[in-house]
């Protein structure tokens, strides 16, 4: 697809991705460019117009990435960030 033609969609995908999706390998995401829609199917669907991306192998490297499957990477355990005090901060001062 084309830069012109993702944007056209952007909003649409953004909003049909956001939020939690169950686990699901046979995931497609529908892409219609007239008029610019994005629809998440848990499965392989026909479609007459537009394109079908299936989301298996962008689970699975994501996956891999974070050692969801693989177990966990060293490069990806859990990094362990909590709130922190931060000293020596320089305060501005009144003229």
């Amino acid at each position: 697809m084309r830069r012109e033609a993702i944007a056209v969609v952007f909003d649409a995908i953004h909003a049909t991705l956001s939020g939690p999706k169950g686990q699901n390998r046979q995931a497609c995401l529908v892409i219609s460019l007239s008029p610019p829609t994005a629809k998440y199917e848990e499965g392989p669907v026909a479609i007459s117009s537009g394109i079908c991306i299936q989301l298996g192998s962008v689970f699975q490297r994501v996956d891999e990435h974070f050692g969801s499957f693989s177990g966990l990477l060293p490069e990806q355990r859990d990094l362990a960030l909590h709130p922190t005090l931060i000293d020596g901060r320089k305060r501005a001062q009144a003229s």
